[in-house]
């Protein structure tokens, strides 16, 4: 198997799921939002944003900041870098690039 496959059939895997590049998209573009905030944005539901939120989380691409009493949620490093890919592959498809 080729170095890196694995890990490329994950982020396949976890992109390809249902809300993530939204939720991701979001996230990269607002800084720190919070769940209400998230759901309202999306119009998704809530038990859905949070298994969403609960798997970005564990695989290391959000991270929760509390803020007073309140939890918002922001990408971590790994996901700011997932997020800078993911915008520069749409914004090669608008150049005409890909």
């Amino acid at each position: 198997m080729l170095p890196g496959y694995s890990f490329l059939l994950e982020m396949v895997d976890l992109l390809g799921k249902k809300w993530m590049i939204p939720l991701l998209s979001l996230l990269y573009l607002s800084g720190e939002i919070n769940f209400s905030a998230i759901k309202k944005q999306l119009k998704i539901t809530s038990k859905t944003l949070s298994t969403k939120l609960r798997l970005l989380s564990s695989s290391g691409f959000v991270e929760r900041v509390a803020i007073g009493s309140q939890m918002r949620y922001s990408l971590s490093r790994r996901g700011k870098k997932l997020g800078q890919v993911l915008f520069s592959l749409a914004q090669k498809e608008l150049d005409g690039m890909v």
